[in-house]
């Protein structure tokens, strides 16, 4: 080993405390910057997931009217048609909830809300759900 200028010993290779915790900086500059982009990624896949789900159901509805003559008359009806294997290949799911839909609901104005409502009067449906995914009612 040589010895040079104020005692130190040359030829040691590492890292010093000094680049160590530049190099753990940069990092958290990076990943500050990434997890924003991440969860507002998460957030559109969940709405784009629910809209499509919405929109498979109401497509489905208007076989079912078509089947049937009519569409599901309550709420009891229309939990049954999500479950029939004849409409959907698997039970639509909230992904902001991880469950089927017709399984706890949250609240109005929270972001998977839905609601089914059959007018008898003139044989319609509402269907009315957070986000709006853009549908005409």
């Amino acid at each position: 080993m040589f010895v040079g200028q104020r005692g130190k010993k040359r030829g040691f290779k590492g890292f010093t405390l000094v680049e160590l915790v530049i190099v753990l900086v940069i990092l958290g500059v990076l990943v500050a910057l990434a997890v924003p982009r991440f969860t507002t990624s998460a957030e559109k896949a969940k709405e784009t997931t629910f809209c499509s789900n919405v929109r498979a159901i109401k497509s489905q509805l208007e076989l079912y009217r078509m089947q049937k003559g009519s569409y599901p008359t309550d709420k009891t009806a229309f939990t049954t048609f999500l479950n029939n294997t004849q409409y959907f290949e698997n039970v639509p799911v909230n992904p902001y909830m991880d469950k089927p839909f017709g399984q706890d609901n949250p609240q109005s104005g929270q972001n998977g809300y839905w609601d089914y409502t059959y007018d008898p009067s003139n044989g319609l449906y509402k269907l009315t759900t957070t986000p709006s995914c853009g549908m005409v009612q």
